[in-house]
């Protein structure tokens, strides 16, 4: 179970749709506080936290730190059209993390996301922003 968060409908759908043609039961939010509802009502695994970095409100890093918290062994792969050093910025160091730069095919996202999950369990340190 993949929960997919991105605020642009568009690649939230294309998103969705790609994991779901490989198999993935996938849960769609619109933003982060959409995601963390998501999980709160849900009592089955997450085994994917596939959020986009850059959103209006609650941006991905805060939402991953969250849901970090209350899933632990979550899995984190982030989506951003933004350079690594505007990430880095936002208070994520670029090595060690997962990242997946957009735009980029399904077939990119689903490698990505495989190798994310075969790489489970781990749980990648997030560091807030202070």
């Amino acid at each position: 179970t993949v929960l997919v968060v991105e605020d642009e409908s568009i690649v939230r759908q294309m998103v969705s749709r790609a994991l779901r043609k490989q198999g993935y039961q996938v849960l769609e939010a619109t933003d982060a506080y959409d995601a963390i509802e998501l999980s709160r009502q849900r009592a089955e695994p997450i085994d994917l936290l596939l959020t986009d970095v850059m959103m209006p409100g609650m941006d991905g890093i805060d939402l991953a730190t969250i849901l970090s918290k209350e899933r632990k062994e979550l899995p984190i792969l982030y989506m951003s059209g933004y350079a690594t050093q505007v990430i880095q910025l936002h208070g994520m160091k670029a090595e060690g993390i997962d990242l997946l730069e957009k735009s980029f095919s399904a077939s990119d996202l689903c490698q990505k996301v495989r190798q994310v999950l075969d790489g489970s369990p781990r749980k990648k340190e997030v560091t807030p922003r202070s």
